[in-house]
């Protein structure tokens, strides 16, 4: 099979054809004339290679799309995915699906609970992450909540919560305390009687959930 860039009229000519000069001399100028064509077109693919373009032009592409929750300080990554997800968003806007994939995106991970998950007044919401949050990225982030939410609904809190695990240390031992009888006389038989004692202490593992509500 013949690719389209590598395409040339001559080959689909029947034979009394395809091997005169100008016929062939036709068919490289169509071919060059295509593949120069095709060549200016790859430069002019932005929004099928958002993955291939560098970050200048995905900070263009964000203004010229008024991506949502667009900041210019947030990773490569990020920025790729914000774009992408520009008109589906703005098709889910307002919904608690969108709050949620926006965290998701920008944290990596992340979960919003609705009132009545957690046993708030209605219309309010909170999210769940377990991202340190810096002053600057708290101000971002409530920024970008704010344009995605739907009017109606207040975010109550951020609670961040992270895991501290330890570890499990188990020990056992066993005391044995002999009892020997010694008859007076020269034959005897000698018993040795033990009490055994086992002790076993277990410290549980420890895994705290720390809860920082902003």
């Amino acid at each position: 099979m013949i690719k389209f860039y590598d395409s040339n009229i001559v080959n689909i000519l029947p034979a009394v054809l395809d091997e005169k000069e100008k016929t062939q001399a036709l068919g490289y100028a169509l071919q060059r004339a295509t593949q120069r064509l095709l060549e200016h077109c790859s430069y002019i693919s932005v929004y099928a290679a958002i993955d291939l373009v560098s970050e200048p032009v995905l900070d263009l592409l964000a203004a010229e799309l008024n991506t949502q929750y667009y900041d210019a300080d947030l990773s490569l990554d990020a920025k790729r995915k914000l774009v992408k997800n520009t008109m589906i968003w703005y098709m889910s806007a307002g919904t608690p699906a969108a709050v949620e994939e926006l965290v998701s995106i920008v944290f990596g991970s992340g979960e919003v609970q609705e009132w009545w998950e957690y046993g708030d007044k209605p219309y309010y919401f909170k999210v769940i992450i377990d991202t340190l949050m810096t002053p600057e990225m708290l101000e971002k982030f409530s920024v970008m909540i704010r344009r995605v939410k739907n009017t109606r609904s207040w975010l109550r809190t951020i609670e961040v919560h992270r895991n501290v695990s330890g570890k499990v240390y188990a020990a056992a031992g066993t005391v044995s305390v002999p009892k020997i009888v010694i008859d007076n006389s020269y034959e005897a038989q000698r018993k040795v009687n033990g009490t055994e004692y086992i002790g076993s202490v277990v410290i549980p593992y420890t895994k705290t959930i720390i809860r920082e509500v902003i």
